[in-house]
């Protein structure tokens, strides 16, 4: 019986929440248990009253295990339940460490970070019919328009590695863009459990990215504050010159702040009236983060 009402709970698990799967499973195999109890005090009853003493604690034994059994197959459907349930999309300023974070979720749970940009990359490299449509956008300069962004992210989520969740990266970016997820996910029945923000200050991201130096043909990085070469301004394997990145220059930085900002306030308000966001403290370490994250979720 408690191994039935699990089957129908999780059949309609994608539409509950965590907690509320988790309790469900507890009340179906609470109730399977003590109907299996009323079944066995009943059956006493009809029994010789010289046994039924024997049987009364036989039946407290069997009660005991029950109720054991029933935690433990609750909990277990909670385990697998939570399993359906990492649905996340995270949010951060350029230099937040979102990528970094993205990718410690997608090795702790098994699920596929997806980064819209490497979703294009792969579609345009397999020459896909959404690729081809894509590239021909890029060739010219232009921006991939969202209806086609939406499109691959359609495709992707119907990936089997999507079956048991997906960490979203880098989309949605603007509000529209919101919208058109929402809609999609709606659609296919994979709504976001969790959108986390990760708060950093600007001042922070500038020193960040202000501070980056890359040694060209190697791919080097390094930070003249966090990681500094041995010689200022030289490799430490070629001793030849580092450089700055034009994304990493001061002003681009501020520029690409502001433009951040812009963006994600109304992406804040819309996710925040679902009750699904969240934020973090970007600016602790990188494993104080991640653990502040995991206990979002």
């Amino acid at each position: 019986t408690e191994f039935i009402a699990y089957g129908n709970l999780a059949a309609v698990s994608e539409t509950l929440s965590e907690r509320t799967a988790t309790i469900a499973a507890y009340a179906l195999c609470g109730f399977a248990n003590f109907a299996s109890i009323g079944i066995q005090l009943g059956g006493i009853g009809s029994i010789a009253p010289e046994r039924k003493k024997d049987l009364a604690k036989l039946v407290t034994k069997a009660m005991l295990g029950g109720a054991l059994a029933s935690w433990l197959t609750a909990t277990i459907a909670g385990i697998l339940i939570k399993g359906k349930y990492m649905k996340i999309l995270l949010i951060g300023p350029p230099g937040g460490g979102k990528g970094t974070q993205a990718k410690k979720l997608s090795s702790k749970f098994n699920i596929p970070q997806i980064s819209t940009g490497d979703m294009l990359r792969d579609h345009v490299k397999r020459m896909s019919e959404l690729g081809i449509e894509a590239k021909e956008f890029m060739d010219k300069g232009e921006l991939v328009p969202d209806e086609l962004i939406l499109k691959m992210m359609k495709s992707k989520l119907s990936d089997n590695d999507c079956n048991n969740g997906y960490i979203l990266d880098g989309f949605p970016r603007t509000l529209p863009q919101a919208k058109g997820l929402d809609a999609l996910l709606d659609n296919i029945d994979s709504n976001l459990d969790k959108v986390i923000i990760i708060k950093v200050d600007d001042d922070v991201i500038i020193d960040r990215m202000s501070g980056r130096r890359v040694h060209k043909s190697s791919g080097r990085i390094y930070h003249i504050k966090y990681n500094p070469p041995k010689n200022e301004g030289l490799d430490d394997i070629t001793n030849e010159p580092l450089s700055i990145r034009s994304d990493d220059k001061k002003e681009t930085v501020k520029n690409r702040l502001k433009i951040y900002h812009d963006l994600t306030k109304p992406l804040i308000n819309f996710y925040n009236i679902k009750n699904i966001l969240f934020e973090v403290n970007g600016e602790n370490e990188i494993e104080n983060v991640f653990a502040n994250i995991i206990n979002k979720l």
